[in-house]
């Protein structure tokens, strides 16, 4: 049986869960339309497994990651196909579009997978947040937020 997923868990029931998702890609030849089954799905085609139990399946981050790994080299594959195509002079409309949109799913997913959350605030730190060696101060403004800082003079002629 070819192993679709090979990862090892400490939980037996998630192991159970991975040898069933292997057995139903490999023998039952469900892959890539496994990919798109809920919980419920899951346990309608394989019944030894409860829903609940594929739940906690789908839940786990390190599947979350592989099913995420998996869609991008879906995307990636799909989005090359078209490209390719685009020589034999069948381009179209929808073409364009989807490709488009293939695109724009693969650079959503690069930017999705930094960790780095970056707040601007011109409020000063309390000491603990000074203290915190996760957080850099940056002395200067980056262009996107100073073109949108306005100031406006709200002084009046009376009072000058």
């Amino acid at each position: 049986m070819t192993k679709f997923i090979d990862i090892e868990f400490d939980d037996e029931e998630l192991n159970e869960c991975v040898n069933a998702f292997n057995y139903m890609c490999s023998e039952k030849r469900m892959y890539p339309n496994i990919l798109s089954y809920d919980h419920y799905t899951l346990f309608l085609n394989h019944n030894t497994i409860g829903p609940t139990i594929w739940k906690k399946f789908l839940s786990n981050e390190q599947i979350i990651e592989w099913y995420e790994q998996e869609t991008n080299i879906a995307i990636r594959t799909k989005a090359n196909k078209l490209i390719n195509n685009l020589d034999n002079g069948t381009q179209s409309t929808g073409t364009a579009q989807t490709l488009s949109q293939l695109l724009s799913q693969l650079n959503k997913t690069k930017t999705n997978n930094n960790k780095t959350i970056i707040i601007y605030t011109f409020i000063p730190l309390t000491k603990q947040e000074e203290e915190n060696p996760n957080i850099n101060v940056s002395d200067t403004i980056p262009n996107s937020i100073a073109n949108a800082i306005q100031t406006i003079d709200r002084t009046t002629k009376n009072d000058k």
